[in-house]
């Protein structure tokens, strides 16, 4: 599945409202698999609002994965400093000491890195768009996949009576 950087939210009182932008932006030039309407009670709202689980689960393994080696190689190069400033500090387990030093920067390398990866952004767009369907509005999702997609569907969303529109 394609990843969309960005994400767009539109929220109208009516489900006619919502359709009419549906076919506004689709034929405006976006794939329909880029817009999705949701409705009061819908059952699979979350799966509209971030469809890609799969895709955010691999970006974070991803930043995982590269917060760890640089965190093991700031923690090696932190190891060596201390080997030619300080060899006291490991005289008493000169295995052990630079290991759990260099340890320790992966460690907070691995935190780093997922951190980054939670995309901490995408869950409060769900969560504003679930609390409007909840509401009872109905709800216009836009994916967009650069930042000259996000900024023609946000256009686009201005040209129709929007009750809030949520940016991502």
């Amino acid at each position: 599945m394609e990843h969309f950087k960005y994400k767009l939210a539109g929220v109208y009182h009516d489900r006619a409202a919502a359709e009419r932008a549906v076919e506004h932006i689709v034929n405006a030039g976006f794939a329909p698999e880029q817009v999705r309407c949701a409705w009061p009670n819908d059952e699979h709202l979350d799966k509209k609002v971030e469809p890609e689980t799969r895709a955010t689960r691999n970006h974070l393994i991803r930043n995982g994965i590269v917060g760890t080696v640089i965190g093991t190689v700031l923690g090696g190069a932190a190891t060596l400093l201390i080997v030619v400033f300080q060899n006291d500090l490991f005289a008493s387990q000169p295995v052990w000491g630079p290991l759990i030093v260099t340890g320790y920067g992966g460690a907070i390398g691995l935190v780093v890195g997922a951190l980054s990866g939670l995309r901490a952004g995408e869950g409060r767009l769900a969560a504003r768009v679930a609390d409007e369907v909840n509401r009872g509005a109905y709800a216009l999702i836009v994916q967009a996949r650069d930042r000259r997609e996000a900024r023609k569907a946000e256009q686009l969303l201005a040209e129709l009576p929007v009750r809030q529109k949520i940016l991502h």
